[in-house]
């Protein structure tokens, strides 16, 4: 066609032929030039693919669980794109409208994808960030004890860091969901026979967690002896060193103890947080 000339792009029916018997309808365009095709193109609204979204998702999900290491607190906050507290957040993910019920529900989305070893590593002081320790009250615990009725696990350390707990171990019972109250009450004590062999072999000789694991006993037994020791006779901190070891050593090779070794993580929560006498407490509402 000459330079210059005008020519209108003709529109007409065609089908591609993907098989013997099978086409596939579309339109032809005949045109001197794509920059109408481009125009119109440019000019369409176009959706995300659904495998994008999918990615997506997972990527949305990382962040959720596993916040960048420069964040001090795992939480997952969900306020309005135009709040004046919105300045200043790393990330910021929304589809369409919210209530303030569906912002809390957000706002508990990390507190739920917790597990037990999360709660070990935070208490024990080998995860590189901390854990809102309400998320752990009303979302962390409740999850998991929802699948794992018995557990053992670590709770009066965010107790003490949401103020739920007083100087007098008084709990104020508004604050916490039932579930957790019962695991208030879940005492990690050695079974009897365990503490019969702890008096006849152990005590007196054995008086530190460092002594207990570096003697001649069965792991399971070790743990059970870490419930009986006397704590006065060693640094709390070198309770927490030991199961720090002993909890990197069930990650990396299988172990049957993980019971006993969350029941004495269970022990060391109490004797750390909870004040002056750990298994005394009562419920009320705290002033």
């Amino acid at each position: 066609m000459e330079s210059g000339s005008k020519f209108n792009p003709t529109l007409s029916p065609y089908f591609f032929e993907v098989m013997q018997g099978q086409a596939i309808p579309a339109q032809k365009i005949d045109t001197n030039s794509f920059m109408p095709i481009f125009d119109a193109l440019a000019s369409l609204q176009r959706p995300f693919p659904a495998h994008l979204l999918r990615e997506l998702r997972k990527h949305v999900y990382e962040l959720v669980a596993h916040p960048d290491p420069g964040q001090a607190i795992e939480t997952v906050r969900a306020i309005p794109f135009d709040s004046e507290n919105a300045d200043g957040l790393r990330v910021v993910f929304g589809v369409g409208s919210f209530s303030d019920k569906d912002l809390q529900d957000i706002s508990g989305i990390s507190g739920r994808t917790l597990t037990r070893e999360d709660l070990a590593r935070d208490l024990l002081e080998i995860r590189p960030r901390g854990i809102d320790a309400h998320n752990v009250i009303q979302h962390g615990l409740p999850t998991i004890l929802k699948y794992s009725a018995t557990a053992y696990l670590p709770i009066f350390k965010y107790l003490h860091e949401c103020q739920i707990i007083d100087d007098f171990n008084e709990i104020d019972e508004t604050e916490i969901p039932e579930t957790v109250k019962d695991l208030i009450q879940r005492i990690p004590t050695a079974s009897k026979q365990n503490q019969a062999r702890y008096t006849r072999v152990v005590a007196g000789k054995f008086q530190t967690p460092r002594e207990v694991f570096e003697a001649d006993f069965a792991v399971y037994f070790k743990f059970e002896c870490l419930l009986c020791l006397d704590p006065k006779n060693y640094d709390i901190e070198e309770m927490r060193q030991v199961l720090a070891e002993q909890f990197e050593l069930s990650e990396n090779e299988e172990t049957s103890n993980k019971t006993n070794l969350f029941k004495a993580i269970a022990h060391y929560d109490r004797m750390k947080y909870a004040v002056d006498t750990p298994y005394i407490f009562s419920f009320g509402n705290v002033m």
